[in-house]
């Protein structure tokens, strides 16, 4: 089962912020509001650490925010 980290606390105005591993890295899915089942943008980071911080200096996102959530597939 695919571990993912969700924010719903930015100071960007986004409805919620995805965390999860893949192979190649950690995917960063950010979701607006208006689409909230399909990500607007994503990115790849090397690490868990490196995830985090990109979310808290482009999205204010707090570390302490992060709650870990089982899901049965990854998100999109």
């Amino acid at each position: 089962m695919p571990v993912v980290y969700r924010s719903v606390v930015n100071t960007s105005g986004f409805q919620r912020i995805d965390l999860f591993e893949q192979q190649e890295g950690v995917y960063v899915l950010v979701y607006e509001a208006e689409r909230p089942h399909s990500s607007t943008r994503d990115y790849l980071q090397d690490t868990w650490k490196l995830a985090k911080e990109l979310c808290f200096e482009e999205f204010g996102v707090p570390f302490e925010s992060w709650q870990r959530m089982d899901v049965a597939q990854p998100p999109r």
